[in-house]
């Protein structure tokens, strides 16, 4: 990807807000995010997901595409150990990208 391409590693809120505060912290995060990204005229955002909140907001509203979908409990290191296979199916890292014209 490059230099012109941005990459979100991690946004986080605080644990004092409620479900609604959260979503409208994290929007808010994400769309100054692709704000300065087009102001520094990037040609795209890569960001990584582990939550399902995140992961259905990035794609339903904001335009991001799923390029890897990876489940946690299935990593293996590189010794050979698979220090999350007790982790849920369910419990998964998504890599996303987000094209900006």
């Amino acid at each position: 990807m490059g230099k012109n391409h941005l990459r979100v590693f991690m946004l986080g809120t605080s644990e004092n807000l409620n479900a609604k505060e959260n979503v409208y912290a994290i929007a808010f995060m994400e769309n100054k995010a692709i704000e300065m990204a087009k102001e520094k005229h990037f040609k795209g955002i890569l960001t990584t997901n582990t939550n399902p909140l995140m992961e259905d907001f990035g794609k339903s509203y904001l335009g991001y595409q799923t390029m890897l979908e990876y489940h946690i409990s299935r990593y293996v290191d590189g010794d050979g150990n698979r220090p999350f296979a007790s982790a849920h199916d369910t419990q998964k890292v998504v890599v996303m990208y987000k094209p900006l014209k």
